[in-house]
């Protein structure tokens, strides 16, 4: 039987939800990474995702700039690391120096 119930009940049986890390590199050389809760698969051949920002994030200048990006799809064991970069600006911080993570040159974008 169906019940009335607030929005904010409802939309907390939403979560947890999968999750993914998308990181561009910004005009200044870092990379910026932002924890993102909607992407998509739109091509298998050539295999290509496609990803929903706030056009108002400050990340969107790093993905305009670079106009390529990565995406990672972090494990359980990573949802601290998601959380932070989700809840952080790259405005305010370098999230990924902030954050002591290790990065490696991609061999393709």
């Amino acid at each position: 039987m169906q019940q009335e119930t607030s929005y904010a009940k409802a939309i907390g049986r939403k979560y947890p939800e999968a999750v993914v890390i998308a990181v561009a590199r910004d005009p200044q050389g870092y990379c910026n990474p932002i924890t993102l809760g909607w992407s998509m698969i739109v091509s298998g051949e050539p295999p290509m995702l496609a990803v929903a920002i706030n056009a108002g994030a400050h990340s969107v200048g790093a993905f305009r700039h670079s106009r390529a990006f990565v995406l990672a799809f972090p494990s359980a064991a990573q949802a601290e690391e998601a959380l932070f970069y989700g809840t952080r600006s790259g405005r305010d911080v370098h999230k990924l120096e902030a954050y002591g993570a290790a990065t490696q040159p991609a061999t393709a974008v």
